[in-house]
């Protein structure tokens, strides 16, 4: 099977996902524009980069900067699978507050759980899930698997009013839990980049801005449950996606779902 396809999200046009199985995705030398990062899910691959060559296998991650020269030539076509996932150059400036410039092409050595944790990224940046959630998986997660934060923090350091900026983040979303929130909504409050309104909100409060917001909703559930409104008209008021959702989540934070908490 030949098999080359690319995903995006209209709703938030950061990325793209390109998938290859069995196939050759590229015959010439190429660059991209973006930051390019493939996992390799079977097989090997020589990665040509003017002079340099890289084996890369189902054990290693490929960092592609902007605008690098490089070309992808498989061990076998048959038993080729990878994900590549485009991320936009000025999105990723403006997100860890620094600059790409770097000409080469980083391979790097991953343990079994890195790759399913980058797997299980592709698979929720594909899904209808709300911006907030999918954005904030996919910075923490590419501050994770590139280590960003050993060198975007070289600039930033710890002053008494980051917990003021973050408390007016969450007090953001203390007043407006039940609309969309974006980062960008929060980061217009607490005047840090995405990065840091994220790293610090968990610092601050041990929590992520959309697990925060989905608490508030869960809370406010309770009280319109105890008021024996209707649970599908609840689910729909609060944002999510369909009422199996709702109990879901429910049940993941009271321990019971919706339904048996209303006849309580």
């Amino acid at each position: 099977m030949n098999k080359i396809s690319y995903f995006r999200d209209d709703k938030l046009p950061i990325f793209e996902i390109k998938s290859c199985d069995s196939g050759i995705h590229s015959s010439k030398d190429h660059s991209h524009e973006e930051l390019s990062i493939g996992i390799i899910e079977k097989g090997s691959s020589t990665v040509n980069c003017g002079e340099k060559s890289y084996n890369v296998d189902s054990r290693t991650a490929v960092i592609i900067y902007p605008g690098v020269i490089h070309k992808c030539t498989p061990t076998s076509i048959e038993s080729w699978k990878f994900s590549m996932l485009y991320l936009k150059k000025d999105w990723i400036e403006s997100v860890f507050d620094t600059e790409l410039k770097s000409e080469n092409i980083l391979v790097k050595e991953l343990m079994s759980r890195d790759i399913y944790r980058m797997i299980e990224l592709f698979a929720i940046l594909r899904k209808d899930i709300s911006n907030i959630e999918k954005e904030s998986r996919l910075i923490t997660d590419i501050d994770y698997l590139l280590n960003m934060e050993s060198y975007v923090l070289k600039n930033f350091s710890s002053r008494h009013t980051d917990k003021d900026s973050i408390k007016m983040a969450r007090k953001y979303i203390d007043d407006n839990f039940l609309e969309k929130i974006t980062l960008d909504d929060l980061t217009r409050y607490s005047n840090l980049s995405k990065y840091h309104t994220l790293r610090l909100f968990k610092l601050y409060f041990n929590t992520t801005p959309h697990s925060y917001q989905t608490l508030l909703r869960l809370n406010y559930a309770k009280k319109l449950l105890k008021d024996k409104k209707d649970i599908s008209d609840i689910a729909q008021d609060l944002g999510f996606y369909d009422q199996s959702h709702f109990s879901k989540s429910f049940k993941q934070y009271f321990g019971v779902t919706p339904l048996k908490y209303k006849v309580t």
